[in-house]
């Protein structure tokens, strides 16, 4: 079977090279999309011998693009909140006691969940601290309690774990467990500031948090599989690529993709304010998600995140009333820049964020749609990477001041692969 057939993505090949290289195979995020069977990868796959793992690292590190995008310019005088939160459902009877092992493994385990970020003569700086402050995992008794009670405490104790967040302190990440007794299960929220976390990291985190628990509960020593390379170790090699001019001649294609039109029409008008802004869910059916994720992709020998983007352009196309538009589109930046550097199984913020200029005639076939927007796409240098690079990580950039995109895209990708 063909893997981009089967609905397979880039994020997905970061999972798929993660646990090859636990089973001893030597296999990169490139080898899977230029070998897209397992019989072909087969035939090019050695076995590796094991990495150490430079995880453990301390001591400081410059940031990566898309915490600079983040942290430069930002005001002290303001808490730096920007979190992201996952809420778990557990099986009755999970005890405290097994998940607190758990989750202080994890942190243990995983440099990125205690880091401190500061602000120096130089600029943002970040620091993996020896152990992480006090107070990760706390614990909250709910036996008896109604579900609408248990859903508004869940969500005040979450916020006030949100607020407590200070990436100044080290303070970067928190569990709550919130027990309703023997015979109901219990819930785990963990909530972590952006600034150490990303999409690919939370499958990281939470696979090993299922990992470290049944160990805990079994009473066996938890036993995490290596990290591979450590973030401030990817974040000083990046800086240190981008500033040799490693990635210059990727500059002229940013440059022309900053004379793209970025406007869009106006629609009511009104204040342009948080307080005044909706969200909009769209929801898919069972059919309709199966085509788009394994029926497209096979006919067209393409993948989902060209099909969205091809239905996305020529909607805005469309509407704007010219055939290109401006996109902020988001990839995961994990990209095979040195045979050294293994970034499968490593927690951060890596996410490669960067404009579009995507061409689309409102007025073609979707087979015609599909072929430029894939070509398109596939022309992007580095996936998007060097343009942050570039940006953020070389002094007086002419990247800086671009105009921005009035529309972001981001394909998640599969959660629930089974």
């Amino acid at each position: 079977d063909n893997f981009f057939a089967l609905g397979g993505d880039s994020i997905l090949s970061i999972q798929i090279v993660a646990r090859a290289r636990q089973a001893g195979l030597a296999l990169t995020t490139k080898d899977v999309f230029r070998h897209q069977t397992v019989a072909e990868l087969a035939l090019r796959t050695q076995e590796s011998a094991p990495r150490a793992t430079a995880a453990e690292k301390t001591g400081e590190a410059p940031l990566t693009p898309i915490q600079h995008w983040y942290l430069d310019g930002r005001d002290l005088g303001h808490p730096l909140r920007f979190t992201m939160t996952q809420r778990l459902e557990l099986a009755p009877g999970t005890g405290e006691s097994s998940v607190r092992e758990a989750v202080d493994a994890l942190v243990r385990h995983h440099a990125a969940l205690r880091t401190r970020f500061l602000r120096t003569a130089d600029g943002w700086r970040q620091e993996a601290l020896p152990q992480a402050p006090d107070g990760v995992f706390s614990h909250h008794d709910m036996t008896g309690t109604a579900d609408a009670e248990l859903e508004a405490e869940v969500q005040r104790r979450t916020e006030e774990a949100q607020s407590a967040l200070d990436p100044t302190q080290g303070r970067v990440v928190r569990a709550l467990l919130f027990d309703r007794g023997p015979a109901q299960p219990p819930q785990l929220v963990i909530t972590a500031h952006h600034l150490v976390i990303d999409g690919v990291s939370w499958r990281i985190l939470l696979t090993d948090l299922e990992t470290a628990h049944r160990a805990a509960a079994a009473g066996r020593p938890v036993e995490l599989p290596a990290t591979g390379t450590s973030f401030g170790h990817w974040a000083t090699r990046l800086q240190e690529y981008t500033r040799s001019g490693a990635l210059a001649a990727d500059l002229p294609y940013w440059t022309r993709t900053a004379d793209a039109p970025a406007a869009l029409p106006t629609g009511r008008p009104g204040p342009n304010t948080h307080g005044t802004a909706a969200t909009l869910t769209v929801t898919l059916d069972a059919a309709t998600t199966d085509a788009l994720l394994r029926k497209v992709p096979d006919t067209y020998r393409t993948q989902v995140n060209d099909v969205l983007l091809s239905a996305l352009g020529r909607t805005l196309a469309r509407w704007c009333g010219r055939d290109t538009v401006l996109l902020g589109v988001e990839g995961h930046g994990r990209e095979d820049l040195f045979e050294d550097v293994d970034l499968s199984r490593t927690i951060g913020w890596f996410t490669a964020e960067y404009p579009l200029a995507l061409t689309a005639d409102p007025d073609a076939g979707w087979h015609d749609t599909l072929r430029s927007v894939k070509e398109q796409l596939r022309a992007v240098p580095l996936r998007g990477l060097s343009h942050g690079a570039l940006r953020h990580l070389v002094p007086g950039s002419p990247l800086t001041g671009a105009p921005a995109p009035q529309i972001g895209f981001n394909y998640h990708g599969q959660w629930d692969t089974g």
